[in-house]
């Protein structure tokens, strides 16, 4: 059973790291190109539904494994789940804060990079790529 738990929770990391590259990459591009902003807006809404699930296969894996292993308390754990925590937190301000920058794009195209909607977009998904590399690198030294 703790083997199944752990492919869910490895699963979901995969999910989690991977999204959150991709979001960061095309964002990167979206800053100088307006087919890839275009696209970026569009695209923000899919992944994040991907996302949210690799989220609740990482916890779902994670819980089975504390409860089938008798997963010690230390403080590298204590840290992950902070920033577990921390992730979902800016997850979710991320989320809430999606149709607004959704609806200033589509009211100025060619203003949105200027936007503080796009920037705090933008700032968000790249606190939330370091976190879940965080997370990748204290689940490999635990």
């Amino acid at each position: 059973m703790a083997h199944l738990f752990a492919l869910l929770h490895f699963l979901g990391v995969a999910i989690l790291v991977g999204g959150e590259l991709l979001i960061a990459l095309i964002a990167i591009r979206a800053q100088k190109d307006d087919t890839t902003l275009a696209f970026f807006l569009g695209f923000l809404y899919r992944i994040a539904a991907f996302m949210w699930v690799g989220l609740a296969l990482v916890v779902a894996g994670g819980v089975g494994l504390v409860l089938t292993l008798d997963y010690p308390w230390s403080g590298l754990f204590a840290a992950k789940l902070a920033l577990l925590g921390f992730l979902i937190i800016v997850s979710v301000v991320m989320l809430f804060g999606l149709p607004k920058v959704k609806a200033a794009a589509l009211q100025d195209p060619a203003g949105i990079r200027e936007s503080g909607q796009f920037k705090r977009l933008d700032v968000l998904s790249r606190i939330n790529l370091v976190l879940a590399l965080a997370i990748m690198i204290i689940s490999v030294l635990m």
